[in-house]
């Protein structure tokens, strides 16, 4: 029993450690960074095409921080369920509450293949 414990816990180890850092969530070959708190980022209107800054999904030209309960529903298309605005897909117009985030907050780790400013969204 004792064996088949060990063994089991260095398979989730092991399957840890090829998974997303804390925050991110994979879709494909792209990221999606999430966690963003309801309240934060309420100075700003941000709005713009869905699209991939890098290897990250974002708006307008920058990395989104997408609000807590943002989902990967499908990778071929890649489509998110975000909390207020339902299924977005890349190619879509969204206009949201957000703001310049200086750097990731704490305990988000931002994939290096995504470059740029990260601001954060949330529907209105």
């Amino acid at each position: 029993m004792r064996r088949a414990l060990v063994g089991v816990a260095l398979v989730a180890l092991l399957t840890a450690c090829d998974e997303a850092p804390e925050g991110v969530l994979e879709a494909g070959d792209a990221y999606v960074v999430v966690g963003s708190d309801p309240d934060q980022g309420d100075d700003a209107l941000i709005s713009g095409v869905v699209e991939l800054v890098g290897d990250c999904v974002g708006i307008a030209g920058m990395v989104a921080y997408w609000p807590r309960g943002t989902e990967v529903v499908s990778t071929d298309p890649l489509v998110l369920d975000v909390p207020g605005d339902g299924r977005v897909e890349v190619g879509d117009t969204l206009s949201g509450a957000g703001g310049m985030l200086g750097e990731a907050p704490s305990g988000v780790e931002v994939p290096a293949g995504c470059p740029g400013e990260l601001v954060s969204y949330r529907s209105e």
